[in-house]
């Protein structure tokens, strides 16, 4: 696993990683019981099972080392307090335009919070400090980010989609169907301009 995803190496697909475990768990205990070994079954059956226990405890620590490695999930607890801040900016401003203070003022609590709680994460980030607080940051913009944001987002990507579609479906059946009439109109013109040619 260390030549699979290493500290060198690069991040690796999740379902990728799990065949990768797979195959070198099933090459080790293939090549565990090939050997002869004194004592019988019975004795070394302990020692296969070890050998289980020990592949898969270090499968979850290079799985946890690779999931480091990956840059979207690392810029994911600053992008989700980052969004807040913006989405309390603007709904701040729009309840302050209509005469909803006590909204906007509230929006502009949270966005303060947001912005707070983002600095926060970037110091304790830099500085090493303060890791368990900067764990539980992680694991609200996670809680925030699967349970709110990302089912709006697919939501909306979902109906831009439908959208387009749509309006590709249309345009291709409307484009279709003057295709003939357009091909006609033009045979017409140049017959009427061979014809025209010809008397002149």
């Amino acid at each position: 696993m260390e030549d699979v995803c290493g500290g060198n190496k690069p991040y690796l697909n999740t379902a990728h990683l799990d065949s990768e475990h797979n195959r070198i768990k099933e090459k080790a205990l293939h090549q565990f019981s090939s050997k002869r070994k004194m004592g019988g079954e019975e004795f070394s059956e302990k020692y296969r099972e070890r050998l289980e226990q020990d592949l898969d405890d270090s499968y979850v620590t290079f799985k946890a080392h690779n999931e480091s490695k990956n840059i979207f999930k690392a810029a994911r607890t600053p992008a989700v307090y980052f969004a807040i801040a913006v989405v309390m900016y603007i709904f701040s401003g729009i309840f302050g335009l209509v005469g909803l203070y006590t909204f906007a003022n509230f929006a502009n609590l949270i966005m303060g919070i947001a912005l707070l709680t983002l600095a926060t994460w970037a110091y304790i980030r830099y500085s090493g400090e303060l890791s368990d607080f900067g764990v539980r940051l992680d694991e609200i913009a996670n809680l925030l980010w699967e349970n709110i944001m990302k089912p709006v987002y697919q939501s909306c990507m979902e109906k831009g989609i439908q959208h387009v579609a749509t309006h590709a479906t249309e345009y291709a059946i409307s484009g279709g169907a003057s295709s003939p009439s357009s091909r006609s109109g033009a045979a017409a013109g140049s017959r009427q301009l061979n014809g025209k040619v010809k008397r002149s």
